[in-house]
């Protein structure tokens, strides 16, 4: 994506594949939000993604980014270099099943 984008009140739409989603270990996920109702169940993040190919420039303004409730998100998985050491989260989130590679 262009860094050069708004992106500040960006909503994904809910029929997006979102299954081979890949985020560069550089962006800014600071203030990413996600709407608590989406199904997060079997969010995995794995080590072995191949992060050759889509990514996001890491100089995108992602502060308000959020994601539409009906988008599949059953198969997103983030690479593990990424710094999700601010990330919040809505507490209502179903957060029981993620799994995240050490």
């Amino acid at each position: 994506m262009d860094p050069q984008i708004e992106m500040e009140n960006i909503r994904m739409d809910p029929q997006i594949d979102m299954e081979n989603i890949r985020m560069d270990p550089q962006i800014d996920m600071e203030n990413i939000r996600m709407d608590p109702q989406i199904d997060m169940e079997n969010i995995r993040m794995d080590p072995q993604i191949d992060m050759e190919n889509i990514r996001m420039d890491p100089q995108i303004d992602m502060e308000n980014i959020r994601m539409d409730p009906q988008i599949d998100m059953e198969n997103i998985r983030m690479d593990p270099q990424i710094d999700m050491e601010n990330i919040r989260m809505d507490p209502r989130i179903d957060m029981e099943n993620i799994r995240m590679d050490p």
